[in-house]
């Protein structure tokens, strides 16, 4: 088996919303009671209460609560994600994983109420620290932040940037392009604390009002979104490069998870035109927009394109530099989750080490 680190996993909050609570000031626990996210019927509620109900809602058969894999089900019943010791086991022992990255998603960028969503993720961060970090020490955890208040995110990240086992910054996208001075705060602090950004979907893209459109308007299956969200992290990261951010803050690192990275090459191929045609326009950006991608951004495997011929990919993945910019993601316990031993089998075995365990390292650095 290769050394592996797994920079993609999903834990949830056993339990639900009102798990919480302990780590609420007394007050917010009133207001969040009286909160229609703690109500209705509690057989159909998900264990991650705090999304709202989905209009694009996974058709496969055999799907458990929305968007889980069955076989990640734990022995007690409860939903996937929510037991850290069977994760251990199910996971982290199975395959002999060194680290895994804890990314707990919340749909806060649907939220309008920024209090509200201040003690939801300072709750949720509390509750991973104490109940999850402590039992395996190959639990990784991305810090999780509320982007209606960046300030406030950037006091989060702070809070949380000498807790050991923390090793990045989830940052859930609002309809504001990350080159947006908007998020600078949040910037700032990552880029003080040495934490990389991490960019995710989180199921509000393309479905509420401030969180991030899809191109065109809205979709009409989850097929079509699912498809779709790769335009996000393609307007995202061109806006990155075209607004500065890394000549701003010429050591954050952003990990651009789960939204594909093939689309990547031909995004580079046109930046890089643009600049040396209308580079008037941005002269902060001092050097090809590819180079910035190579030298900042990183991606994650899951989910990874797979065309009839693997030489096709081989070849994009060469053009991507993978075997510096590629991590390895499994994005467990979703429902496309992709088995650590399946993936990458015809690769050589320096470039699945670099993708597998190298990369991670060199992008995430000690903490690990």
């Amino acid at each position: 088996m290769p050394r592996i680190i797994d920079c993609d996993v999903h834990p949830y909050v056993k339990g639900g919303l009102q798990t919480l609570y302990q780590y609420m000031p007394t007050a917010w626990q009133a207001r969040f009671e009286g909160q229609s996210l703690a109500g209705g019927n509690s057989r159909n509620r998900r264990s991650d209460t705090e999304r709202p109900a989905n209009r694009y809602e996974n058709p496969s058969p055999g799907i458990v609560r929305g968007v889980f894999r069955p076989d990640a089900t734990p022995p007690s019943g409860e939903s996937p994600g929510t037991d850290p010791a069977f994760v251990i086991d199910d996971l982290l022992n199975r395959y002999q994983l060194d680290a895994a990255i804890l990314i707990p998603i919340q749909s806060v960028n649907a939220w309008t109420d920024p209090l509200l969503a201040n003690v939801f993720v300072s709750a949720m961060n509390d509750y991973f620290i104490e109940e999850w970090l402590p039992l395996d020490s190959r639990f990784k955890l991305a810090i999780g932040v509320f982007p209606q208040d960046p300030e406030k995110s950037a006091n989060e990240i702070r809070r949380h940037a000498n807790t050991k086992g923390s090793v990045g910054v989830y940052l859930p996208l609002l309809n504001i392009l990350m080159g947006n001075h908007y998020y600078y705060p949040i910037y700032e602090a990552a880029q003080e604390c040495g934490l990389p950004i991490i960019i995710h979907p989180t199921g509000a893209e393309g479905t509420y009002l401030g969180a991030p459109v899809l191109a065109g308007g809205l979709p009409g299956t989850y097929f079509e979104r699912h498809v779709g969200l790769t335009q996000i992290a393609q307007a995202n990261l061109n806006s990155l490069i075209c607004e500065g951010v890394f000549e701003r803050f010429p050591a954050l690192k952003v990990v651009i998870e789960e939204f594909g990275f093939t689309w990547a090459v031909p995004l580079m191929w046109r930046m890089d035109m643009d600049w040396k045609r209308v580079r008037l326009e941005a002269p902060w950006v001092k050097k090809l927009p590819s180079q910035y991608v190579f030298e900042h951004v990183r991606f994650t495997t899951q989910p990874i394109e797979e065309p009839d011929n693997l030489n096709d990919l081989l070849a994009i993945m060469q053009m991507m530099h993978a075997q510096e910019t590629l991590l390895f993601s499994s994005d467990y316990p979703h429902w496309d989750a992709d088995n650590p031993t399946r993936i990458l089998t015809s690769f050589n075995a320096e470039l699945k080490d670099r993708i597998y365990y190298q990369n991670a390292v060199e992008t995430f650095g000690a903490r690990l």
